[in-house]
C-alpha cells in the first residue's frame, strides 16, 4: 500500500508561466516564502514599501555582474491572496525564449529552483486554496483540444461537476446510515426499508454512469474517428478518399496496412484524428498480430467507430458479431463491385465507392452527425474530464454493483454496509478527501511545468 505523506516543503520555485514559444511577454511564476527576497536581488532599485497585488516597472539587473538584463513588471502576493497560498511573484518580461530562459536562470542562481510539473497547483491544493475539482479544471481549461473538451473543463471550473459529485457523496452516507442503523438495532427487531435501500443504491448507480460520462472523451486529445473491419475491405481506399491524399498503400493482397495510419481531419465544423487501422481477423505472421493488437486498442480510444464490410464479398463479416452494433457505423465498401441482392447491404447504414465517391458525401454526414450528438451530450451533461475521475467512477461502479447483487440475495448487511462504503471511497478519492502521495504525485505530474 502506498505510503501517505504530506509535503511540507515551502523552498521558492520557479518557472516559465508563458508557454514555451515566443512571444510578446514573457511570464515567469514564482512561489515560496523566500520568493520576494530572492526576486528583488535581480532589481536595480530596491522597493522600500511593497503593496501587494500592485505592478512596479523595474529594471533587472545580474546580481553577480550588475549587467542589465531587462525590463519588467513585477508583482507581489501575499499568502493569502496568492494562487498557491503562499508568498508569489510574478515577472512580466518582453518576449523571447532565450531572454526568458536566462533571467530564469538568474533566479536559480540566487536559490530558487526549477518548479515541477503541476507543482503550483499542487501547493495550491495542499494549502486549501483550491480543491482537488478544482485543480483538475484548471488543467483541463489549459490543455482542452477540442470545443467539447472546452465546454466540460468550463462546468468544472463553475463548480457544476462538483456539486453533482458531492450530492452523489451525500447519497452514498445515506444509504450507509440506514444499513448501520439498522444493523445496530437488529436486536429490537428493526427490519431494513429494502425498497428504499434498493431504489437509493440503483438512484446511486445511475447517478456514477452519467458522471463517468462517455467511454474515451479526454480532453487533451481530439475526438477519434477509426476504420475497422477484416484486411483488404477497403480501409485504405476509403482513407484515401476521405484525406484527398494517398497516404495509405492500397494493394490487392490481404494485411498490406500493418501499422495505423492517422490524420486530422474536418467533418463539418469538428476537426477529428481519422485512423486507418490493420485488418481484424487471424494474423498470419508475428509483425501483423502486432498490428491486430494496435488496432484492438484504437477501438478502445475511438469516439465514433466505422466497422466497414465488402459489399463484393457475399459472406458476412464473422468479427461484426463480437461488437455492439450501437456503437458501430457499419460502411459498407466495393459497392461499385458489389451484386445486386447481395444481402448484407441492408444491414449497412450506408454504401461506398472509394472508386467513383459514391455515398462519401453522406458518410461525411453521417460521421458528422454522430459528432454532433457527441457535443449535445457535452452541452447537457457534466461528467469526468480525465482517465483518474473515469476510474474512480468505474471503480464506485463496480461496488454498487455488487451491493445491489448481494442486497438481492439477502446477504449480511455488514457486507452490503461494506461494498457501498468501498463505493464511498473511490468517491472520497474523487474528491481529494482520502488520497494517498503517490496518487497524488501521478495526478499532478502530469499538468504542464508552470502551472
Amino acid at each position: 500500500m502506498a505510503k501517505t505523506h504530506t509535503i511540507t516543503r515551502t523552498d521558492a520555485i520557479a518557472a516559465i508561466a508563458s508557454g514555451h514559444q515566443d512571444s510578446a511577454i514573457g511570464i515567469i511564476r514564482a512561489s515560496g516564502e523566500e520568493s520576494w527576497d530572492i526576486a528583488s536581488r535581480l532589481f536595480m532599485k530596491a522597493i522600500s514599501k511593497i503593496e501587494p497585488r500592485k505592478f512596479y516597472l523595474k529594471k533587472l539587473l545580474d546580481p553577480e555582474s550588475n549587467e542589465f538584463l531587462d525590463e519588467a513588471m513585477v508583482a507581489f502576493f501575499q499568502a493569502n491572496s496568492s494562487y498557491t497560498g503562499e508568498p508569489m511573484v510574478e515577472i512580466f518580461t518582453h518576449g523571447g525564449q532565450i531572454n526568458i530562459k536566462s533571467i530564469l536562470e538568474k533566479l536559480f542562481l540566487q536559490g530558487m529552483r526549477q518548479a515541477l510539473p503541476g507543482e503550483f497547483t499542487r501547493r495550491a491544493f495542499l494549502n486549501g486554496k483550491i480543491n482537488l475539482h478544482k485543480a483538475m479544471a484548471i488543467k483541463a481549461l489549459a490543455s482542452a483540444k477540442t470545443p467539447f473538451g472546452l465546454i466540460q473543463a468550463r462546468k468544472h471550473m463553475k463548480g457544476s461537476f462538483a456539486v453533482l459529485v458531492d450530492a452523489l457523496r451525500g447519497l452514498l452516507i445515506g444509504i450507509i446510515v440506514e444499513l448501520e442503523g439498522t444493523l445496530e438495532l437488529e436486536e429490537n427487531g428493526l427490519m431494513l426499508d429494502e425498497e428504499n435501500v434498493s431504489n437509493n443504491l440503483r438512484l446511486a448507480m445511475s447517478k456514477v454512469r452519467v458522471l463517468r460520462g462517455p467511454k474515451n472523451f479526454n480532453v487533451q486529445e481530439q475526438l477519434k474517428v477509426v476504420l475497422i473491419g477484416a484486411p483488404n475491405v477497403g480501409k485504405s481506399s476509403l482513407f484515401n478518399v476521405l484525406t484527398d491524399k494517398d497516404r495509405a498503400i492500397v494493394w490487392a493482397t490481404p494485411g498490406t496496412t500493418r501499422d495505423f495510419l492517422e490524420i486530422t481531419l474536418q467533418f463539418g465544423p469538428y476537426e477529428v484524428t481519422l485512423v486507418d487501422t490493420a485488418g481484424l481477423g487471424d494474423p498470419t505472421d508475428p509483425i501483423e498480430e502486432v498490428g491486430v493488437s494496435k488496432t484492438m486498442e484504437l477501438i478502445k480510444q475511438s469516439n465514433v467507430l466505422l466497422f466497414l464490410h465488402d459489399l463484393s464479398h457475399p459472406d458476412p463479416n464473422k468479427t461484426l458479431e463480437t461488437f455492439n452494433k450501437e456503437d458501430l457505423i457499419i460502411v459498407g465498401t466495393k459497392k461499385d463491385l458489389a451484386p445486386q441482392n447481395s444481402g448484407f447491404s441492408t444491414s449497412t447504414d450506408i454504401n461506398v465507392s472509394a472508386k467513383t465517391s459514391e455515398g462519401i458525401s453522406s458518410l461525411k454526414e453521417i460521421v458528422t452527425g454522430r459528432l454532433k450528438k457527441i457535443e449535445a451530450y457535452t452541452s447537457e451533461e457534466v461528467f469526468a474530464i480525465d482517465g483518474f475521475q473515469r476510474e474512480c467512477f468505474d471503480k464506485a461502479s463496480e461496488h454498487l454493483s455488487s451491493s445491489i447483487a448481494l442486497l438481492k440475495t439477502r446477504e449480511p448487511l455488514e457486507i452490503i454496509s461494506y461494498e457501498v462504503g468501498q463505493a464511498l471511497k473511490e468517491i472520497d478519492g474523487l474528491l481529494g478527501k482520502s488520497l494517498d502521495f503517490e496518487i497524488m504525485d501521478g495526478l499532478f505530474s502530469t499538468f504542464c511545468i508552470g502551472k
